[in-house]
Parts: C-alpha cells; sequence; structure tokens
C-alpha cells in the first residue's frame, strides 16, 4: 500500500489551519511543500498533526524547508498536534526553529509577535 496524505483546510482570523493526515514522507512530502508553499504565498499557516500517523525524517525535512521559505516571506509556519515521534524528530535533528503550539488560539496569539 503506497503512502498517502490527506488533508483539509480551514481559515481562522488570517492564518491557514491544515488538518492533515496520513503519513508525511519522501512518498508525500513534494505534494506537502507544493500545498504549503501555495498558502504560505499570501497566509501564515497552522500545520495540525494530530491525524498524521507518521513522520519520517524526509516529511521532517520538508517540513523545515516550508518554515524556512515561509520566514523568507515574512510568514510563519507552526505546528499544532506533534506527536512523540515528531517531537522526538525535532529534538534529534535540533530544529529549534520550528514553532510547536498547544492550540490554534496559541498559534494565532503568537503570530502577532514571531512574525
Amino acid at each position: 500500500m503506497a503512502a498517502e496524505i490527506n488533508y483539509s483546510i480551514e481559515e481562522r482570523e488570517g492564518a491557514k489551519i491544515i488538518h492533515l493526515s496520513g503519513v508525511l514522507c519522501s512518498a508525500t512530502e513534494r505534494e506537502f511543500i507544493n500545498l504549503v508553499e501555495s498558502l504560505i504565498a499570501t497566509n501564515n499557516v497552522i500545520i495540525n498533526f494530530s491525524a498524521t500517523s507518521m513522520v519520517t525524517s524526509s516529511g521532517l525535512r520538508a517540513l523545515i524547508d516550508v518554515s524556512h521559505l515561509a520566514r523568507q516571506k515574512k510568514r510563519r509556519v507552526m505546528i499544532l498536534g506533534a506527536s512523540e515521534n515528531l517531537h522526538g524528530l525535532i529534538n534529534v535533528t535540533e530544529s529549534y526553529d520550528l514553532l510547536l503550539i498547544n492550540s490554534v488560539e496559541e498559534g494565532l496569539r503568537k503570530l502577532e509577535y514571531y512574525l
């Protein structure tokens, strides 16, 4: 069975929230990057990983890449609902510039200060 990624998008207070499910890996990273790139052109993005079953090192690299691209465009990408596995990947790779949040409301408040 091939890895796939599914998502829905909502907008709240000027930010796009991506509700992600499936696996973020080398097979799905291009679709993920294209999705986030299209949104950060005009919006800050919160990615909800709570329904994501796995994020591999390739998926983390894609997440770091879109986060850096967002910052170049004076936008932010924030991570909501990160699993223990994703927290571990972030710590091992020392990717501390990724903004982890506990709620959409927290993310919206942080956007006021982290642009």
